[in-house]
Order: C-alpha cells, then structure tokens, then sequence
C-alpha cells in the first residue's frame, strides 16, 4: 500500500487546553446580572488566547492525546510523532496535524482525533478522485502530481530576498552564462 499525506486543522485549538494556573479575567457586561459589575470575575478552566501560557497548555494537550492513542513524542522535536503499530507519523505546527501513513490508518487516526477535538479534515493528498490533489500548508501549495509530489514555496519569501538583496530594478534574463565562442 502506498502512504498518503493527511491534513487536519484543530478548530479553536487553545480553548481545548486544560489552564495550568488560576486565571481570572473581567466577564462582559451581557453575563452579569444587574449590580455584579466591578464585583464579579470570571476563572479561567481551559486556556485563553492571548495568555502567557496558552501555548504551552496546548503542547501538553495534544502530547497527552497523541500518546494515549499510542503514539511516541521524537527525541529532537517536541512536535513530531510516530504510532510504531500503524505506522504513522504526525507532525504538529500549532494547530495543523499533518500525517503520513497507509489511508485506513490516517483514516483512523482522523476518527480518534475527531473523537476528543473539534476537527477540521482538509483531505488526504492523494491520486484518487476522493483525494484532494493539491492544498495549501503554511502559506505553500503541495500538489500530487503523477510520479511525485510538488511543493511550492511561499512565494512572499521570494519577494522578501528581492526587496532585502535590492533586485527589483535589475533585469532578468532567461539563461545566465557564458556565451561560447570557437
């Protein structure tokens, strides 16, 4: 069987993430009842946006959910993982899981995360019909072409070295070299 690459996005990902410390933050005036205003506050259960430690809460999160399905934390990178029976490897960037594995096993790995987390599943990469043939990753496009799978740089990147290497004024060419001469 050939490995497919799976995309999934976990919708308000921080609000999953247990809080680790007491937080208390000012409720909107529409939950409070007539005469609580300046009396009343709200402790945080689960992380907030914008706090100092939502970040880490979730790392912990989703560690502990990966693991209890069966899979290992890397050794160099926190945000890699691999289900050793299943064969499949997960890498986490904030709230994208993007998966490699045999399709019933990214199958199954999308109904368990589905099963504790609000998911968003953007499709496997893959050359079937039902598979979506191309998808944008952090701001670069992944296409499955028929003998490889293509990947398109951020092309915002390119324009960065253009504008710091000062090359917008120079002109192109289509082949540099050296013109022979016999």
């Amino acid at each position: 069987k050939q490995k497919r690459l799976s995309f999934i996005d976990i919708k308000k990902a921080y609000f999953n993430a247990p809080a680790k410390r007491d937080l208390f933050v000012q409720l909107p005036n529409e939950f409070l009842e007539e005469g609580e205003r300046g009396k009343v506050c709200g402790k945080l259960n689960f992380s907030l946006y914008g706090t100092r430690d939502a970040a880490t809460n979730w790392e912990t999160h989703y560690t502990n959910v990966l693991v209890s399905m069966g899979f290992k934390q890397g050794l160099t990178s926190p945000c890699v993982f691999y289900h050793k029976s299943r064969d499949i490897e997960t890498v986490v960037h904030g709230d994208d899981f993007t998966s490699l594995g045999e399709e019933d096993q990214l199958i199954w790995f999308r109904d368990q995360l589905a099963s504790v987390l609000k998911i968003s599943d953007r499709g496997i990469l893959g050359p079937d019909k039902h598979h979506v043939q191309e998808i944008r990753l952090l701001n670069r496009i992944l296409s499955w072409k028929e003998d490889c799978i293509q990947y398109e740089a951020d092309q915002r990147h390119g324009e960065i070295l253009v504008d710091v290497l000062k090359l917008s004024e120079c002109k192109g060419v289509e082949t540099p070299g050296i013109r022979q001469t016999r």
